[in-house]
């Protein structure tokens, strides 16, 4: 990812990406052609900050006790525009993954 970024690697979304990226093919720019990599983003630096030599060790004890599998009820299609003063992000539409049946 970089070194100003922080994230957690989450497995088990390789499908959803793939089905996603077929959904949206004739939407907007062509997605890059690299690896899919699911992660959650914990820390994302501004400018030329290196988070990678930050004191990670308390950071990594702390993130090594979070539980690491959750049910997933609904994601979420957000926009992220790059701006000088950061990133803004605007949900676009969320869907829910429950089945019918659920009731939800």
């Amino acid at each position: 990812m970089g070194p100003g970024l922080v994230v957690w690697p989450v497995e088990g979304l390789d499908d959803l990406a793939r089905a996603l990226q077929r959904a949206t093919a004739e939407i907007g720019k062509p997605a890059p052609h690299r690896p899919f990599h699911g992660h959650v983003t914990l820390a994302r630096a501004r400018g030329d900050a290196d988070l990678r030599r930050t004191d990670l060790g308390h950071a990594g004890r702390l993130l090594a006790r979070l539980e690491r599998s959750w049910p997933v009820g609904s994601f979420a299609l957000v926009e992220s525009q790059l701006r000088p003063g950061g990133s803004v992000y605007t949900d676009l539409a969320t869907f829910s993954l429950a089945s019918p049946a659920a009731g939800g």
